[in-house]
């Protein structure tokens, strides 16, 4: 019975080690693919102005450097209130076809009532009753790369935050 010598240890040490090595080389890759990936995730941010001005309207923003196309909005369903009655209402966004980087566009839309009938009279006089309710909206979009993505902005007062932001292709890391 002979024991591994020295130089069979000193082998098996250096395998282990580059094992190991290897392991942590495709961790880091798998890392810095993600990163890489969110770098190259197009930003939204989306606005209220409020009034009866022509200025008046929501308004999206690309803040990102990337193209963003095939901007589609879910309807949103929220309670007006006006004069002590309550009206539900449904906002239905148009489409948006692509926002070049850095550009911001008026979106247009409809306002229907609770069975999707066109509330023509309201529409225009909406965005001014718009201050008080709040409710959220879904955004779901794409990049360049057809990466969809999906983000949820809440309406506090008269002011938007992004409540929630989610790939909704699985991003497969290149490196995996």
């Amino acid at each position: 019975m002979q024991f591994l010598s020295l130089k069979d240890l000193f082998i098996a040490l250096t395998l282990i080690i580059l094992l190991l090595c290897i392991r942590e080389i495709r961790r880091l890759k798998v890392s810095v693919a993600r990163e890489v990936q969110k770098r190259l995730t197009p930003q939204l941010i989306l606005e209220l102005i409020p009034g009866l001005d022509k200025q008046a309207g929501f308004y999206l923003h690309n803040i990102s450097p990337f193209l963003i196309r095939d901007i589609t909005i879910d309807d949103v369903v929220f309670i007006l209130e006006d004069f002590g009655f309550n009206l539900e209402c449904i906002l239905r966004f148009n489409h948006v076809e692509f926002l070049k980087p850095r550009e911001r566009t008026r979106l247009t839309f409809s306002l229907l009532n609770e069975k999707g009938a066109p509330r023509e009279k309201l529409t225009d006089a909406a965005i001014a009753h718009l201050r008080s309710p709040d409710f959220k909206v879904t955004i779901h979009y794409a990049n360049i790369e057809n990466l969809r993505f999906s983000v949820v902005f809440g309406k506090k007062g008269e002011k938007f935050y992004m409540e929630s932001f989610k790939p909704v292709t699985p991003v497969d890391p290149p490196y995996a």
